[in-house]
């Protein structure tokens, strides 16, 4: 890579070259020389110096080879290029225009010469704002491209490159990557994994995955565009400035701002040293190092930046540039935080009409605008303004979730839905309908959607998508089959492995963007998408209320919000509710701490208070504003909320909230939708229920043939046995035979996880057994798979396991470092709960320990087993929330089953069942004992 004085010897070199060039009379190479030593030029940042050299060449070439020559069209070309990166739009739309004219005219309008004019045609009027234009430009390109050059083409997939960047531009992100993904492939084909074509595509893919929210994977492409660049570029280069700032920029919207600031800084400080006082790349940078000072309260530092910013954009790109909108909106912005509402208030408004026009309604930069100039105009009192942006708003976020879900994998679905905050506005208007209609729509929605693209393509006769559907079978088998090392006996964590792993990962993502691509598509709406609140209010029983529970951010005012709960209450003749519940901070700590009681013994007057408290922070509330006869809540928690036993809460008169209310529990009210709750007792006769009960967990099963149990740690070492679940397995068994259903048990050694793989839908499958969530403390030695690396809510859904027969043995062995092979370890993932085929199965029962468990994530539900058993499918399940005595859970269980098989109604058995339990362990041994012993089960459909 030139260094400064390199490029300096460079550029003396080619001034005494085309002097003596010219002293020859040999203009070819005069006209070479003055390219060469124009190009120097450029690179030292002598711009005027550089036009003028760029001129003389094309005046040289003209006079030499004549004005319609393809020689004049090189220099007219690159003319072009040269003022079209510098902001000179008229005179780089002067050049091009005469360029495309002469080669079209010479070579004929299919070539590769006028198709690389196209090209750049394209670029200038994305420049230029003119989006529709560029993009016509762009296809006429690739058009001619693909015919001429053909698909593995580099200059072909420049194009490509380009055209996906607009499509970035313009929020269409669904041809964006398609694009950005076939133009990498064949410029690391053509130049190279290390080149610096390479490394602008990478960039590219990395912006892409910023705007769709996914940080982790963008800051790696924008760490190996780096890599590359400062291994071949100088220290200033532009394209290494811009590449820090950007990453800065993904930093902040991480929330990181300590990573961010010194690249911002850093960014700003060299882009002025080097570049025009009026180049576009300052200003951008400018604004974004002034947008991190105001999210540091540094007001003061903010404001020259932000006028500096927009100022060189009015001048450069003009008033109806996105970009002069982006300033404009910054420095409102920066108005409102600091109360000046009147000030605020026309930028965010010229803004909000440049963005409409340049970029449309659903465009992330005007959906962002759109939202704070409606928080705007709440304060100023100005009500019906707000209201009519919040609706906007709210069709413009779904628009965008169901954009993006129908070329996404999960973990980019969990991204995108995180950027979307769908609930806030509504709730700072306290517009009640509003609300409900974008919690009903948008409550677990990543969930709905991936169970959505599986029933789609189940049911698709099309044979490439069943196809694709095997093909994603297979890999997701061999991802959850660690890496053997040589031995073939542990898992292996070399570099090479890690690499094939990852390498996997990506084609797992890639099959199921595939999938929905090819199942739901565009152009059509995800069905949570288009839920209707009426819909589910007819569904509602009369006597019930849908209590859906919020976790947003309420709005303090200037741009300031703070986590808090909420609840939208729907009955079937009523107005629908809104009830704000307080901070999050506080009501988290409630449960934090009701969690922590149920874990340890407490004196019963304190396990009282917590519980009376969460009552009044969640129950009484909701309870104020129910309509009478009102005696069934159908629950749908949120965050933290998921981990709350409302069964168990005690009212003002300390008595248990299920004894005020049949209590059921959705994920969401959508759920209510596709139910029936009165299943008869018909529908399950002459059915299968399994049971797996009592695990061997000592004991593993050695491979196919060899003879007998491998037993290899005390009995009584991690995992602690269950004996009493043999009495609830044998009850079991001949309960549902008196019912009609054919039973299969597995006990001891034969409750494998072999075993329970290749149940195909049962009716009803009964697993007794402990749950786990396990932390780096509790096996400081994990697997790889087990790290959390490819589960959309960091580790949960690799960390929650069932235990099976053969659990302590790899526990043990995983503490000693050792991975035996995943297929038979006698630990369950959540990952492998959701490979099961539970289609078809109306009820799961995990009647052990902490089965409920997992990581919570507002609007998306509980990573976990939980979240396992939804993907698979199952209709109804039955979970524990805290450590249970089998003894004590055999009588629940018998009672549960016995109410559940009479009425086919799982959710009102256990809410009967729960009820009546708690009233007579209470009374028999106090509040402790029965919160500990009756408390814990909640079920879920």
């Amino acid at each position: 890579m030139p260094s400064a004085q390199t490029n300096e010897e460079i550029l003396i070199k080619a001034q005494k070259q085309a002097q003596q060039a010219e002293a020859r009379g040999d203009v070819p190479e005069q006209i070479q020389a003055l390219t060469d030593e124009a190009d120097a030029q450029l690179r030292a940042h002598e711009f005027d110096q550089a036009e003028k050299l760029r001129l003389r060449v094309l005046h040289l070439q003209e006079e030499h080879s004549g004005k319609q020559s393809l020689a004049v069209s090189d220099a007219l070309l690159s003319l072009g290029w040269f003022y079209n990166n510098l902001g000179h739009y008229e005179r780089a739309q002067e050049a091009l225009d005469r360029c495309v004219e002469i080669r079209q005219r010479l070579l004929g309008q299919e070539t590769a010469p006028v198709a690389e004019v196209l090209n750049a045609l394209g670029s200038l009027e994305e420049n230029r704002n003119n989006l529709t234009l560029a993009e016509a430009f762009y296809q006429q390109a690739i058009a001619i491209r693909e015919k001429v050059l053909g698909m593995e083409n580099p200059d072909t997939a420049t194009t490509w490159n380009n055209l996906a960047t607009l499509y970035w531009i313009m929020g269409d992100y669904a041809p964006a990557q398609k694009l950005f993904t076939q133009a990498l492939a064949v410029r690391e084909k053509a130049f190279g994994p290390k080149s610096l074509a390479v490394a602008a595509t990478l960039n590219n893919l990395a912006l892409l995955d910023s705007s769709l929210g996914d940080y982790d994977e963008a800051q790696d492409y924008f760490q190996r565009a780096l890599a590359i660049r400062e291994a071949r570029l100088p220290a200033d280069h532009p394209t290494i400035i811009k590449t820090l700032s950007q990453l800065g920029l993904v930093y902040v919207r991480e929330g990181d701002d300590a990573r961010a600031k010194p690249l911002l800084v850093r960014a700003v400080e060299m882009q002025e040293k080097t570049y025009p006082p009026d180049d576009p790349d300052v200003a951008r940078s400018m604004m974004q190092l002034g947008l991190l000072y105001d999210r540091l309260k540094l007001h003061d530092k903010a404001e020259p930046l932000l006028v500096h910013s927009l100022e060189t954009r009015r001048r450069t790109l003009g008033a109806e540039h996105p970009e002069y909108a982006a300033s404009l909106g910054a420095l409102a912005r920066h108005e409102h935080e600091q109360g000046r509402l009147q000030e605020a208030l026309p930028l965010y408004q010229q803004a909000l009409k440049i963005d409409q026009e340049a970029l449309g309604d659903n465009h992330p930069d005007t959906l962002e605008i759109t939202a704070d100039l409606a928080y705007l105009k709440l304060e100023l009192g100005q009500r019906d303004d707000a209201a009519q942006l919040a609706h906007d708003v709210a069709e413009a976020q779904q628009n965008a979730l169901n954009g993006v879900f129908t070329f996404t994998a999960e973990r980019q679905r969990m991204d995108f839905a995180k950027t979307i905050e769908p609930c806030d506005l509504p709730a700072a208007l306290g517009d009640a309908d509003l609300l409900a209609q974008m919690v009903l729509r948008t409550k677990g929605v990543v969930l709905d959607s991936l169970l959505e693209d599986e029933a789609v393509a189940r049911a698709a006769r099309d044979p490439d998508v069943r196809a694709l559907m095997e093909k994603q079978r297979l890999l997701s088998a061999r991802l959850l089959r660690a890496q053997e090392d040589a031995s073939g006996a542990d898992f292996s964590d070399s570099p090479g492995a890690l690499a094939d792993r990852k390498q996997m990962e990506k084609e797992e993502q890639q099959l199921e963007a595939s999938l929905a691509e090819k199942g739901i598509g565009s152009g059509r709406t995800r069905r949570a998408l288009a839920t209707d609140v009426s819909d589910v209010r007819n569904a509602l029983p009369k006597d019930a209320a849908l209590v859906e529970f919020v976790a947003y951010n309420r709005y303090t005012g200037h741009l300031g919000y703070e986590p808090a709960y909420g609840a939208i209450v729907l009955t079937r003749d009523s107005p629908t509710r809104w009830v704000e519940l307080g901070p999050a901070a506080g009501i988290d700590v409630q449960v934090r701490t009701d969690q922590k009681y149920m874990r340890k013994r407490v004196r019963e007057a304190v396990l009282t208070e917590v519980l009376r408290k969460l009552e009044q922070s969640l129950c009484a509330p909701v309870v104020a504003v129910l309509p009478p006869g009102i005696h069934r809540l159908i629950l749908s928690p949120d965050g933290n909320l998921n981990f709350v036993s409302f069964a168990t809460l005690l009212d003002a008169q300390d008595d248990f909230f299920a004894g005020d209310f049949d209590l059921d529990y959705v994920s969401s009210g959508r759920d209510l939708l596709e139910r029936s709750h009165a299943t008869s007792k018909s529908v399950l006769e002459h059915r299968r229920m399994v049971i797996f009960a009592n695990p061997a967990y000592s004991r593993l099963s050695n491979p196919a043939g060899e003879s007998g149990p491998k037993v290899t740690v005390r009995e009584d070492d991690l995992l602690a046995s269950l004996p009493g679940t043999e009495r609830e397995a044998s009850f079991l068994q001949a309960e549902a035979k008196t019912d009609g259903m054919a039973v299969q048990v597995y006990q001891g050694l034969d409750a494998s996880k072999a075993n329970l793989i290749k149940q195909d839908s049962p009716d009803a499958l009964h697993l007794a057994t402990h749950g786990l969530y396990l932390s780096a403390d509790d096996v400081p030695n994990l697997p790889p798979g087990l790290d959390g690396s490819r589960v959309p809510a960091g580790q949960a859904m690799s960390r929650s396991l069932l235990a099976l027969a053969g659990a302590s043995v790899t526990l043990q062995d995983w503490k000693k470092g050792i991975f035996p092979p995943p297929d038979n370890d006698g630990l369950l993932t959540a990952q492998d709960v959701a490979n099961l085929n539970l289609d078809h199965t109306w009820l799961v029962v995990l009647s052990a320990c902490d089965t409920g468990g997992g990581e919570a994530q507002a609007g998306e539900g509980v990573f976990g087993l939980r979240r396992g058993f939804a993907e698979a499918g199952t209709q109804n399940l039955l979970m524990t929330l805290w450590p249970v005595e089998d003894s004590g859970t055999a009588d629940l269980m018998q009672a549960f089953y016995r109410e559940a098989l009479r009425t086919g109604d799982a959710p009102g058995a256990l809410a009967r069942v729960q009820r009546a339990s708690l009233a007579d362990v209470r009374k028999k041994s106090g509040l402790s004992e029965a919160v500990r012993q009756a408390g814990p089960f909640i079920l879920s459909y």
